[in-house]
């Protein structure tokens, strides 16, 4: 077996760009859930939670959008 390690060096980008994008989903997905979690909850609401998880999500999205991720 033969490893060419310029082809994987070349690769890296392609794999970090992959794995950016993986761990931005789930951000995405966790800060979600704590926002849905704020948002539906019985009794009174922290407002401090959903305003941060809200601009979090408008934030990353915007990231994402710049970065090409989406």
């Amino acid at each position: 077996m033969h490893i060419d390690v310029g082809q994987f060096l070349d690769s890296i980008p392609i794999m970090l760009k992959g794995f950016l994008g993986v761990f931005l989903i789930l951000g995405i997905i966790i800060i979600t859930t704590v926002f849905l979690n704020a948002v539906t909850k019985k009794g009174e609401k922290n407002w401090k939670t959903i305003l941060l998880c809200g601009i979090v999500l408008l934030a990353v999205a915007g990231a994402a959008v710049a970065f090409g991720l989406l």
